[in-house]
């Protein structure tokens, strides 16, 4: 394999949160990054237009159920579907959704145990099936 290097994955491949009408969903490199959760806080930085989240405790009432079963190391995302953090995350960042929704990209900052995600900077999803041609 002469000339060939082993291509590296990393956990900060696919960091991100996608918003559709119908929720909001966390990548698997998210919920992986956190430390598969059984409970999720979240914060918003209003100013910046930015949210965060991290870990969070059962029993708190600002933390919402983030991973059914941390043990099966397995889950591939986790959906939420709350209506009211939806809007207002979509308000905040005056996100368009269009027809498929938006995509987030998110930046973990490991010595917080926390994923900040940039709502200026969400792009629209594509569908499926679309060629890229590149020069």
């Amino acid at each position: 394999m002469q000339g060939f290097e082993r291509y590296r994955f990393t956990a900060f491949d696919d960091v991100f949160v996608s918003f559709t009408r119908y929720g909001m969903a966390f990548s698997t490199s998210s919920v992986k990054l956190l430390g598969y959760p059984l409970y999720a806080e979240v914060y918003l930085d209003r100013e910046n237009k930015r949210f965060a989240i991290t870990p969070g405790e059962k029993g708190d009432p600002d933390a919402k159920a983030f991973v059914r079963d941390p043990e099966a190391k397995n889950a591939s995302f986790v959906r939420w579907n709350e209506r009211r953090l939806l809007h207002d995350l979509i308000d905040l960042g005056g996100l368009i959704l269009g027809q498929k929704g938006v995509r987030v990209p998110g930046e973990y900052v490991e010595s917080e145990k926390m994923i900040i995600y940039d709502l200026t900077k969400a792009e629209a999803i594509r569908g499926k099936g679309k060629k890229i041609v590149s020069n």
